[in-house]
């Protein structure tokens, strides 16, 4: 009948619309087919509109190692040691329980609705976004940018003291414990280090580089490295296992 045609004929362009409708909202890239049944993705575009990720579980593993293992590892067997056999494997288990849970809730918070084609929450503020009002996102921001305030500090502090460290290395071997060693200044190394740093921020594309993960993830092994030879030195000196012996004060 005519009506019959003329829903046929309108039919595909109800989809079409459905789905342009869907592919805006979502921000989603490339195209449909002229039914609107199916979408052609991009091959340069992942499925929100960005470019296509190209990681694997290999990269994912390497950059989870250079969060996880960073130079703190380096006293942590020091702080063990404080607080000795029963207590330090037991926090430490505690906390490798609360980043576990931890991780489970930001990977759940990823995609919002569906966990497989739902939106993605590219950050932790899209991520609040999503679940909780806007000044839980506020306060989610200003815990984020406080965070990297005080990582960025103590990171300079920490490259300062090494570098410094070092100066006076070379100095105690040149001129032995008698020399003047210990006047030297932190300040300049700062300061090299402040200009390193925006040196570096100035690179575009930094954060998409690859050998730079490759080169964390082997700085990571390296500082884990130096813990374990520095543990298994201690044992192979004493030939025991042993914490910190308590020295009560004198006053």
């Amino acid at each position: 009948s005519p009506l019959s045609q003329s829903l046929q004929h309108l039919a595909p362009s109800h989809a079409m619309a459905t789905v342009d409708m869907r592919r805006l909202e979502t921000g989603a890239g490339g195209g449909y087919d002229a039914m609107g049944l199916s979408k052609r993705v991009d091959d340069d575009l992942d499925d929100d509109g960005r470019p296509r990720r190209t990681g694997t579980a290999w990269t994912a593993s390497a950059h989870i190692i250079t969060t996880v293992l960073g130079s703190g590892v380096l006293s942590l067997a020091w702080g063990v040691a404080q607080l000795g056999w029963v207590a330090g494997p037991g926090v430490m288990t505690l906390f490798a329980a609360v980043i576990y849970y931890t991780s489970a809730l930001l990977a759940d918070c990823y995609r919002t609705g569906d966990p497989v084609s739902g939106p993605r929450n590219r950050t932790y503020m899209a991520a609040v976004r999503a679940t909780l009002d806007e000044s839980k996102v506020k306060l989610c921001g200003a815990i984020q940018f406080v965070n990297l305030f005080g990582i960025g500090i103590g990171i300079t502090i920490a490259a300062s003291v090494s570098m410094l460290a070092i100066k006076k290395a070379g100095c105690f071997h040149k001129e032995g414990h008698k020399g003047d060693c210990n006047s030297y200044s932190m300040s300049p190394y700062i300061a090299i280090y402040g200009i390193m740093e925006i040196f570096f921020s100035q690179i575009p594309g930094l954060d998409s580089m690859w050998w730079l993960s490759i080169l964390a993830t082997v700085m990571s092994f390296t500082y884990s490295t130096i813990g374990i030879s520095l543990g298994v030195a201690q044992i192979v000196g004493t030939w025991s296992l042993v914490g910190v012996a308590y020295i009560p004060s004198l006053n």
